[in-house]
């Protein structure tokens, strides 16, 4: 950021690989397993948790996207990194990654008391079950759905 350099950053996780790319010095968009639908801040974020691999910082390309990210890259990073320490502690009270998520039958708390956001998630949980791809499809943070999640659980809404 600080050279103000271009390129495209090819980061190289255990089982994941990703792309940010880079135009004077700013972040303006990440790709993660080529997964377009995930966005590139939830790219980000999840390559920032990346707890081994490589990386390489390669020529610029051509590529162009319909959006392009305008938060300073100093900024995305931290928010990152706060973002996956507050996602590490929470882990041990998540589920599973590979966990189906269902609603209990029967559904004895009342839908009427969840917010819209907790009913995008319950819809979620709905059409696609397992834990993994609540969070790939959540408009949310990983963390934003990870919470959300959590207490949709203790509450008894849903459970694996």
């Amino acid at each position: 950021s600080s050279n103000k350099k271009s390129g495209v950053l090819s980061v190289q996780g255990e089982s994941d690989q990703g792309r940010v790319y880079f135009k004077g010095g700013r972040i303006f968009y990440a790709l993660l397993n080529d997964n377009e639908e995930l966005g590139p801040i939830k790219a980000i974020y999840r390559m920032v948790s990346l707890t081994s691999g490589s990386y390489e910082l390669g020529a610029p390309t051509e590529e162009e996207f319909v959006l392009e990210l305008e938060t300073p890259t100093d900024q995305l990073v931290a928010d990152a990194l706060r973002e996956a320490n507050e996602l590490k502690a929470l882990q041990s009270e998540l589920p599973e990654v590979e966990d189906m998520i269902v609603l209990p039958r029967p559904l004895k708390p009342p839908l009427s008391k969840l917010s819209p956001d907790e009913l995008e998630l319950v819809q979620l949980a709905l059409n696609d079950g397992f834990f993994q791809a609540i969070l790939d499809k959540s408009p949310f943070t990983d963390l934003k759905t990870a919470q959300l999640v959590k207490g949709l659980i203790e509450r008894e809404y849903l459970r694996t």
